[in-house]
């Protein structure tokens, strides 16, 4: 089964079985965020550009406009929730039950079957605001909103059985200095895909568009796991998580 895959809460089954062989199930992590893999051709910028049009600043050009429309979908089908009392509201989350195979975390947490994760997503439209107006770091404003996170989880008693934090970002890098464990993915043609609909989000609400795909050298980069435990995220943003 494809480690990558996650289950919607009301389609999973728990499971209590027992998991000796913990060595065989830890995860090749990249703790420091570093690309071990060679990047995507330069060859592929040029091909950005025709596609992205004029696109920038949360407005879709060109064939961009069809991202725009499957985000909107994807919301839709799949709804996530608000982070309580986040400042900025760049993060999202989706609680679903993990079905891949066992995963074992730096910091010794086991997610296994059926255990209850938090799936993060990023709110494009409130990027975009955050980065026309620039109050604040994009970095600094997502640790506001995991803070936000962290309290919520120790004070309202919601989802105690919640056990880590799960996404797939371009930014991968980004999420590493904000703590999250990094983890290749194992399924290529999926993640080829994904590599295709992020990179046209990040052109879309990107403050520069489509010169992204000439400068930047996010689009090279292919889409990455992150991970945080609960216990790694109280340990990380102050007077969280119980």
């Amino acid at each position: 089964m494809d480690s990558n895959r996650l289950a919607p809460l009301s389609f999973a089954a728990s499971s209590s079985a027992p998991y000796h062989n913990l060595r065989k199930w830890t995860a090749d992590w990249t703790l420091t965020g570093h690309d071990r893999r060679p990047p995507h051709s330069p060859g592929v910028y040029p091909l950005w550009r025709l596609i992205a049009g004029r696109s920038g600043r949360g407005r879709p050009g060109g064939l961009l406009v069809a991202w725009t429309l499957w985000e909107r979908c994807a919301n839709r089908i799949w709804p996530s929730r608000s982070i309580p009392g986040a400042p900025f509201g760049l993060l999202r989350f989706r609680p679903m039950r993990y079905c891949g195979n066992p995963l074992l975390l730096p910091d010794g947490a086991l997610i296994v079957p059926g255990d209850l994760v938090g799936e993060l997503h990023c709110n494009n439209t409130a990027l975009a605001t955050l980065i026309e107006f620039r109050e604040i770091s994009r970095l600094r404003a997502c640790r506001a909103d995991l803070n936000s996170l962290g309290r919520w989880l120790g004070q309202s008693g919601e989802l105690p059985t919640l056990k880590a934090f799960y996404g797939v970002t371009l930014l991968w890098w980004a999420a590493a200095r904000l703590g999250f464990n990094v983890r290749e993915r194992q399924a290529p043609l999926r993640n080829w895909f994904d590599w295709i609909f992020m990179g046209g989000l990040l052109l879309i609400y990107a403050a520069d568009g489509a010169t992204r795909a000439k400068l930047g050298t996010t689009l090279s980069r292919t889409p990455r796991e992150v991970w945080i435990s609960r216990k790694e995220l109280s340990r990380g943003y102050a007077d969280s998580v119980r």
